[in-house]
């Protein structure tokens, strides 16, 4: 059984694929909580969707701007996977927005070559999955930066009865999901998966009136693709009743 808190992980990593057809901009979901309680191997059952888990699709934190902006140009709509951001929580002291910008930017800076032209410019996409020990949202940080970031605060108690089970298993079964996923949008095509976004637009909108709550509108429509993705993926897949709570992904 897939345990419940991976369920926004995995939906997120399957909308990467619904942000460009839906002409929207990338977004952050951030997993966080307690060491040692399975973030990572969340995250690893997220890459295992698309890729290898344990062949370097995941991102080191370390990395620098540039080496971001050309790995996410080669993945274009596929989620990019970070690995423990707290490593670099003195590098950016404590605020992360810098970074948030450029993943969240869908595009590189302009650099010119050595013959005084500007190299083709790098572009993406995509969702960025990340964990932290914490929640990478601050009250210093600016407005722009906190709208693109989806916070998720694991569960109690492990995520996984058996990490390294789990961990074993992936690496064995890998990349058949989000190939069938892929098909599946395929096959409904772009002009369904709108409306069933837009219904969740509308909803999460109607909500925030009701509670007269502000709600920006890259958060609405960030939240918006990854409930559309879990629809998809429970109704043509999992088929186990298992959704994402609305008031929660609402929050």
């Amino acid at each position: 059984a897939i345990p419940t808190t991976t369920v926004p992980i995995m939906a997120a990593a399957l909308a990467s694929v619904l942000i460009e057809p839906l002409n929207e901009l990338p977004f952050i979901l951030n997993l966080w909580g307690e060491s040692g309680k399975g973030k990572t191997v969340a995250l690893n059952l997220a890459t295992s969707i698309f890729a290898d888990p344990n062949g370097g699709y995941m991102f080191e934190s370390s990395s620098t701007f540039t080496a971001f902006e050309a790995r996410n140009n080669f993945l274009n709509n596929l989620p990019v996977m970070i690995d423990d951001l707290s490593q670099l929580k003195n590098k950016y002291d404590d605020d992360f927005s810098s970074l948030i910008y450029m993943l969240c930017s869908g595009k590189g800076k302009g650099r010119s070559n050595i013959n005084l032209g500007l190299n083709k410019a790098t572009t993406w996409r995509c969702s960025i999955l990340t964990n932290n020990e914490h929640s990478i949202i601050r009250e210093n940080m600016q407005g722009g930066a906190i709208n693109r970031v989806i916070d998720v605060e694991i569960e109690e108690g492990y995520v996984f009865e058996n990490g390294n089970r789990t961990v074993e298993t992936l690496r064995g079964n890998y990349g058949f999901l989000g190939k069938e996923f892929i098909e599946k949008i395929s096959e409904l095509g772009i002009e369904s998966i709108k409306k069933t976004q837009k219904e969740f637009i509308k909803r999460l909108k109607k909500k925030a009136k009701a509670e007269n709550v502000l709600k920006e509108e890259k958060q609405i429509n960030s939240m918006s693709i990854i409930l559309t993705a879990d629809k998809i993926l429970e109704e043509y897949f999992f088929q186990d009743g298992i959704i994402l709570d609305f008031n929660p992904c609402y929050d």
